[in-house]
């Protein structure tokens, strides 16, 4: 795709589009020192934190250049910024999964008490202290 390099991408513009936007000057220009100079004054004014992505940082150390920015993503570029989008996506995945855990327990716990609850009150009565406590009491007392 072919990009006019006079239109200089904003701040709501993608990683993909600011790599594009350069790959263009690079044509126009013809010159990699031109081409990184625009492309770093531009990014100065108009760069914006989403599109600080690793593979931006990685395209402009291949290219020889460096993007500046204050966000911790571009601190940890080892790991790149996805990660922290990695991170959080699991705990809403772990968080529903663990809510989904519960209920089902729950529901167990109820279908096992309509089927038997003499039962069910016993494993319930063992899953406290108290519970346990007059368990071994009434135990003692019974012999």
């Amino acid at each position: 795709m072919k990009v006019d390099p006079t239109n200089i991408p904003t701040k709501k513009s993608s990683a993909s589009e600011w790599i594009d936007w350069h790959k263009s000057l690079k044509s126009y220009f013809g010159s990699h020192k031109i081409s990184n100079d625009i492309f770093v004054k531009a990014w100065a004014k108009r760069g914006s934190s989403d599109a600080n992505t690793s593979s931006l940082v990685l395209y402009a150390k291949k290219e020889g250049f460096k993007i500046e920015g204050d966000n911790l993503a571009q601190e940890l570029n080892i790991f790149g910024r996805e990660w922290l989008s990695n991170i959080t996506m699991f705990s809403k995945v772990g968080t529903y999964g663990l809510g989904i855990i519960i209920l089902l327990a729950i529901a167990g716990l109820a279908y096992k008490l309509v089927r038997n609850p003499k039962g069910t009150m016993q494993i319930i009565s063992m899953a406290t202290p108290a519970g346990r406590a007059a368990s071994v009491g009434s135990k003692m007392l019974n012999k």
